[in-house]
C-alpha cells in the first residue's frame, strides 16, 4: 500500500457510509460478490488547461468516464478542486490498473499521484460507475485548510466519501 496514514480525527470517523443500500430500482450496484477482490486507487493530479476550468471538458471527462467504467465494471467519483483533480476508483485490480495507465497518459493530467493503492472488501461508491462530486462544507472541513494533493489515504477517502455522501441516489 502507498498510502500514507494520517489522522484525520474525528471527522473522518464520523463520515456518512455512502454504501447504504441504493433503492431496487437502482440498476448500477455492484455486490461484493460480482467482482471480488475489489481494489481501490486514490490518485490527485494537477488539471491541465480546460480541465481545470472548464465545464463542458468536465462534461467530456465524465461523460467518457461513465461509458468506460460501465463496460469496465468499475466504479468511483471525481472531485475538481483547487486546479486539481481527486478520484477514487474501485474494481478489479486488473481494471483499476488499465485505467491509471490511461489517465497517465491523459494530456488533461499532470503530475499524478497516487494517494492509496489498495485491495478493500467493499466498494464505497458502488453506485456510480463514475460521478462529480463537489467540495461541501463538510469535505471542507475534513481538509482543514490543506489541499488536496497534501491529503494522506485517509483524508483523501473521508473527503471523497463526505462528498459523495452529499448526492442523491441515482435514479
Amino acid at each position: 500500500m502507498l498510502a500514507s496514514q494520517d489522522a484525520c480525527g474525528a471527522a473522518c470517523l464520523s463520515s456518512p457510509s455512502v454504501t447504504r443500500n441504493p433503492p431496487s430500482r437502482v440498476a448500477f450496484a455492484f455486490s461484493s460478490s460480482t467482482v471480488l477482490p475489489l481494489h481501490r486507487a486514490i490518485y490527485v493530479s494537477d488539471a491541465v488547461g480546460g480541465a481545470a476550468t472548464s465545464l463542458l471538458v468536465l462534461a467530456e471527462i465524465l461523460g467518457a468516464s461513465d461509458r468506460n467504467n460501465r463496460r469496465d465494471g468499475l466504479t468511483g467519483v471525481l472531485m475538481r478542486h483547487g486546479g486539481r483533480f481527486m478520484q477514487a476508483i474501485e474494481g478489479r485490480r486488473a481494471d483499476v490498473d488499465r485505467l491509471m495507465d490511461r489517465l497517465r497518459a491523459d494530456s488533461r493530467h499532470r503530475n499524478i499521484r497516487l494517494i492509496s493503492d489498495q485491495d478493500v472488501p467493499e466498494r464505497l461508491f458502488r453506485q456510480w460507475p463514475m460521478t462529480l462530486v463537489e467540495m461541501t462544507p463538510e469535505a471542507r472541513l475534513i481538509l482543514n485548510g490543506a489541499t488536496l494533493d497534501q491529503l494522506g489515504a485517509d483524508r483523501a477517502q473521508a473527503v471523497l466519501a463526505v462528498a459523495a455522501g452529499a448526492l442523491p441516489l441515482p435514479a
